[in-house]
């Protein structure tokens, strides 16, 4: 099966989330700028999670180790959670993880 990429995926390349492997894509404005969250907003027809913690779905296409996140990165995804109000998840998993109830993975 060929991969055909769709309306989601197309905006995904134009955000800057996907690389462009060959060929070219042009948008208005400064050749080298990267869009902002300003400029492209995408709201796909189906979830599109990956696999493992919150922050990794946060920073994705980055994945950032726990162990390698300090303090600012936390406050900053914390930021981030909050900006689009779920920011509560954070704090449900501790909850779940500390009672023993959930084997979900870390935010």
């Amino acid at each position: 099966m060929r991969f055909r990429p769709g309306k989601s995926s197309f905006f995904r390349v134009l955000g800057g989330l996907w690389p462009v492997h060959s060929g070219a894509i042009e948008r208005p404005g400064p050749v080298d700028a990267q869009p902002s969250v300003s400029d492209i907003f995408l709201v796909p027809q189906r979830v599109y999670m990956v696999p493992g913690s919150l922050a990794d779905n946060i920073t994705y296409p980055a994945v950032v180790p726990s162990e390698e996140r300090d303090e600012a990165m936390e406050t900053k995804l914390r930021e981030l959670l909050a900006l689009v109000g779920i920011d509560y998840l954070v704090d449900r998993w501790a909850a779940e993880t500390k009672d023993g109830e959930s084997g979900a993975h870390p935010p």
